[in-house]
């Protein structure tokens, strides 16, 4: 009588490991179950909502960080037209990234941005198109709704992109695309600026690429220990492409430092007494 009750007590404590292994893999990576389920909710959803689109499902993930699953939808051979739904383990579709991502062009966005990013790209990796070490560099078009293009005049309005459309990246360039670029050089000066923002345009002319601004920063190389040597160096904001030539180069980026070192002052939080200690 003895073993039998020890059978079955070693038999429930089985069971309980077992749940609780299961409950557990049910947490990290989901069920068979549950993933069909999220798999014909997204299904139905996309009948419902979108039958004249021709979106099919393409992938189905479980995200142990939601406690669910995100089910990617795409029109073949469309490269903006794909969205993501979010389910839960019951088949539940909770939301989805359709708006953004294809009413609001976020997709084309986003595409966009990545090819302008790549054609710079020789640019910043110091490969010896520049004469100068780049520790950082980016290059961004600027996009906006309606609202925002009254405070950023220079941004390509979104409700103008069209999904799937080949843009000329210089044309964009040249009214929307911001460049960000921070220099290490032996020399801190705005003579030595100057001549770093030529240095850029003509790189660019020379690969057919341009930029409406950029943003600049100069500083001494990094010491031993990987630290900055001059925290304060040269910087100028939104200098315009146009601007950049050699006639009075040296006392429109002077201006224009002085101009962002004041801007960087007022935005730069006051310091007191017991901050400082």
């Amino acid at each position: 009588m003895k073993k039998k009750i020890l059978k079955i007590l070693a038999l429930v404590l089985a069971l309980c490991l077992l749940g609780g292994v299961c409950y557990i893999a049910n947490g990290l990576v989901g069920n068979p179950v549950s993933k069909a389920l999220a798999k014909r909710a997204a299904r139905t959803y996309l009948s419902e909502n979108h039958a004249d689109e021709n979106y099919e499902i393409v992938s189905n993930n479980y995200d142990f960080k939601i406690g669910g699953y995100y089910i990617k939808a795409a029109v073949q051979d469309s490269l903006d037209k794909h969205f993501v739904l979010y389910a839960d383990f019951f088949g539940n579709i909770s939301r989805t990234t359709y708006e953004n991502d294809v009413l609001l062009h976020g997709n084309t966005e986003m595409r966009l941005n990545r090819e302008y990013m790549q054609s710079f790209n020789p640019l910043f990796q110091n490969t010896g198109l520049l004469p100068f070490y780049t520790h950082l560099g980016a290059a961004m078009l600027e996009f906006a709704n309606a609202y925002e293009t009254e405070n950023a005049p220079s941004a390509f309005r979104l409700e103008d992109l069209q999904a799937d459309a080949m843009y000329d990246l210089r044309e964009l360039g040249a009214t929307t695309g911001h460049l960000y670029l921070n220099v290490h050089d032996d020399t801190v000066s705005v003579e030595r600026l100057s001549e770093i923002l030529l240095a850029v345009k003509k790189a660019a002319d020379d690969m057919g690429l341009t930029f409406y601004d950029i943003d600049c920063s100069l500083n001494l190389p990094f010491d031993d220990r990987g630290y900055a040597t001059d925290p304060d160096g040269v910087a100028v904001y939104a200098f315009l492409y146009s601007d950049i030539y050699e006639e009075d180069l040296v006392a429109r980026v002077q201006a224009a430092s002085e101009h962002t070192e004041a801007i960087y002052e007022k935005e730069a939080p006051i310091e007191t007494d017991s901050a400082a200690e």
